[in-house]
């Protein structure tokens, strides 16, 4: 029935440069994932804050999220569309690319990813690396009568990002 139904719908028939008319521009877009650029088409910000940013990044590297890396990485090539060389050998091989029409959007599967790479991130910040910090530091060992609780440094790094955000 979807099959059937998408014939007769305005995106049944998408051509190449329909379908890619709003590709995710390589610069300085991608350079936005660092730094925020305003005054742009909303579809093509891609800035999701630094802290979310840096504990993705302890998240794939630490608990190796092979799955939702993949994904980020697959999802960041698909948004930049018509920018990539094999992006129309994809596009006429894929024939269910044709129904999907803004390859920016894809970012927002970026964004999922991100946040669940930040959570194991946060999870190993939490857990393992400052009860390690604190708890076997022999040069320091006041430090560990100074460790923050989780009840603590979670909503301190969801306040800071929120300010970083806005």
């Amino acid at each position: 029935p979807l099959a059937e139904f998408t014939s007769y719908s305005s995106r049944g028939g998408l051509d190449y440069d329909q379908a890619v008319i709003y590709s995710l521009p390589p610069y300085p877009y991608l350079l936005g994932v660092f730094v925020p650029i305003y005054g742009v088409l909303f579809e093509w910000v891609t800035y999701i804050g630094i802290l979310p940013l840096l504990l993705a990044m302890v998240g794939a590297i630490r608990r190796r999220q092979f799955f939702w890396i993949a994904v980020v990485f697959v999802a960041v090539l698909f948004s930049l569309g018509s920018n990539l060389e094999f992006f129309p050998w994809v596009f006429r091989l894929i024939s269910v690319l044709k129904f999907l029409r803004v390859p920016a959007r894809a970012w927002f599967i970026v964004a999922i990813g991100g946040c669940v790479l930040a959570a194991h991130g946060m999870h190993t910040l939490l857990v393992e690396l400052l009860p390690r910090l604190f708890n076997e530091s022999p040069k320091f060992p006041i430090l560990s009568r100074w460790m923050p609780s989780a009840r603590i440094v979670f909503p301190l790094l969801v306040i800071i990002t929120a300010i970083d955000l806005l």
